[in-house]
């Protein structure tokens, strides 16, 4: 939605300091493993990301979630979190009353402790699950959601553990041929074009893109950056914005100007 892009677009340029709340649940079961993320600012919207990853055990899920789940709200510049789980065992290992003695606990914890350390402020609160009931429904949709097209093209696939060491590729399957793939296998796997000249030309082109989150985004001269829409997508976001509250506006410059604003290209 176009009200998505411009809470995205503020997060990525930092509009909205102060303390965060985040929300984490994991799903683990016979259809694989889920992670819920509700992140909620200070002012603005509430942003939620549902995450399909590896199948793991239910103790593993929910420190998956949470590092996953810290690493997002790193990446978007935001200094002062708290985290929210309802899994006694991860907050009470993060808040030092319990003891990991598993190898793998232990290394999610030591990863845990480390992003933490990065921000300002932080705490963890363990609350019960009727209160976190939002990210839970994310984690279960996630959980028995197949990314396989562009149906399911708002679930994220994490292939590997988030201890495995720069291993998270996020599934760019739900991204239908189009003019943002040969950038996309670029900057996530440095793919280019046999031929010198098309390379060249290619590498010229992707300098003025990054990847956040899975999301291909352009970089705009002293602006925002600009989240990058395939075909399958533009026509719905054109048709939101002329009945949106974006909608007074008069012919297709002023309309390709309103999109801009509201952080597509």
């Amino acid at each position: 939605m176009v009200i998505e892009a411009e809470k995205e677009l503020q997060v990525l340029n930092g509009s909205n300091p102060g303390t965060w709340t985040l929300f984490t649940n994991g799903s683990s079961n016979v259809t694989g493993a889920g992670l819920g993320i509700v992140l909620i600012p200070p002012l603005g919207e509430t942003i939620r990301q549902a995450i399909k990853c590896h199948p793991i055990t239910n103790n593993e899920v929910e420190y998956e979630v949470v590092i996953t789940g810290l690493e997002f709200v790193r990446e978007l510049g935001i200094e002062q979190v708290i985290i929210k789980s309802d899994s006694q065992l991860v907050v009470n290992q993060m808040q030092g009353t319990y003891i990991a003695r598993e190898s793998r606990m232990q290394q999610n914890l030591e990863k845990a402790q480390d992003l933490v350390r990065q921000f300002q402020s932080w705490k963890i609160l363990q609350i019960p699950k009727e209160d976190n009931v939002e990210a839970d429904a994310l984690a279960n949709f996630a959980s028995a959601a197949e990314v396989k097209n562009e149906e399911n093209a708002f679930v994220i696939h994490l292939f590997h553990s988030a201890l495995d060491q720069d291993k998270n590729e996020v599934n760019f399957n739900n991204l239908t041929w189009d003019w943002r793939n040969e950038i996309v296998k670029f900057l996530q796997n440095g793919i280019s074009p046999e031929d010198k000249k098309k390379a060249q030309a290619l590498r010229r082109k992707a300098a003025r893109y990054c990847l956040e989150r899975g999301n291909l985004y352009r970089k705009i001269f002293r602006g925002p950056l600009a989240r990058c829409l395939g075909h399958s997508r533009t026509e719905y976001v054109i048709k939101e914005v002329h009945e949106g509250h974006c909608g007074n506006h008069a012919g297709g410059r002023s309309l390709v100007k309103t999109l801009i604003r509201v952080g597509y290209y």
